[in-house]
């Protein structure tokens, strides 16, 4: 959300203020906002914003893509580590996926580091998603949602995406 005087008078000073929404952000970033005006000798102008977000959970990747031909699984997995020094629990709450995809939550390092594999069941040809939600025990991040997508194609198809 970006906002910003109106009106500057020559010579005078302006404020513009933004608003960067890092959600689903993690590590540095760059967000450039232009500004224009009517000045006929800078009409453009480039502001750079870096910002290093820091979270209280690691998560490898919020998306999970699963691709197999009918009749085979296909199989893919993300972490998850706090990076806070306090324990991490996780609670499974939702996955909308049942009849279609399994799924299992290791913990490979007590309360440090997780390991959720996903695992399509051997299926006719077909394209679905769905999603997981997971309850944790940090009030910085209640919840984790992990969004799943899953191809089967055809087993005579040798067009196969990875």
């Amino acid at each position: 959300m970006i906002s910003f005087d109106r009106r500057i008078l020559p010579g005078r000073e302006g404020v513009i203020s933004v608003i960067i929404n890092t959600r689903h952000y993690k590590g540095k970033i760059t967000k450039r906002i232009r500004v224009y005006s009517n000045d006929p000798e800078s009409k453009v102008a480039t502001l750079t914003v870096l910002a290093n977000v820091k979270v209280p959970i690691d998560i490898s990747s919020q998306y999970v893509n699963l691709f197999a031909r009918e009749g085979d699984t296909a199989a893919a997995s993300i972490m998850i580590r706090p990076v806070l020094q306090r324990p991490l629990k996780l609670t499974p709450v939702q996955f909308d996926l049942k009849n279609k995809v399994v799924y299992r939550i290791d913990e490979l390092k007590k309360g440090k580091l997780f390991r959720v594999s996903f695992r399509s069941k051997p299926l006719s040809p077909q394209f679905f998603y769905g999603k997981m939600k997971i309850k944790t025990n940090y009030p910085e991040h209640p919840e984790i949602i992990i969004y799943v997508r899953c191809r089967i194609v055809k087993r005579h198809d040798n067009f196969l995406r990875r």
